[in-house]
């Protein structure tokens, strides 16, 4: 009779266990629900943040669509010219010279993303009144200090 009570406490405490460890609010994360961004997208996290009306939310949006259009292909060309850094690196003669312009390549084209994010930084601060501006300043000057990810 002991050994039945012990049995089942065990059982119970090992079922209840387990579905304490399956809980969806513990799934992937520690906070609860999955890893993902609680506050939306980027533009929706301005929008809270910026306080935008509808009209300048959709104004940023198509500016961020502009941009994300000229930028996916250099991107796209980074990752590749990296690539092919990776394979001159490592190949048993190195040619010095091709090593070279690739990597000034890859200089360029993250020239050229680097002066696209900010234009468009500046084509979003135009649609801003100035209390907006003075809080989308303060918002990139707090980038990298654990308050926003870094985009690439």
């Amino acid at each position: 009779m002991k050994n039945k009570m012990i049995i089942t406490a065990l059982a119970i405490l090992l079922v209840s266990g387990s579905a304490w460890a399956q809980c969806p609010g513990q799934a992937n994360g520690p906070r609860g629900g999955l890893k993902t961004n609680r506050m939306g997208t980027p533009i929706e996290r301005m929008a809270y943040r910026l306080d935008l009306s509808e009209v300048q939310q959709q104004k940023i949006e198509d500016i961020h669509l502009t941009y994300a259009k000229k930028n996916q292909p250099l991107r796209n060309e980074v990752n590749e010219l990296q690539a092919r850094l990776q394979t001159l690196t490592t190949t048993d003669s190195p040619d010095k010279k091709e090593i070279e312009s690739t990597v000034a390549q890859i200089s360029d084209a993250r020239e050229t993303l680097m002066l696209n994010r900010t234009l468009c930084q500046l084509d979003i601060r135009s649609e801003l009144d100035e209390s907006q501006k003075l809080r989308f300043d303060q918002m990139k000057s707090e980038k990298g200090r654990g308050n926003f990810k870094r985009g690439r």
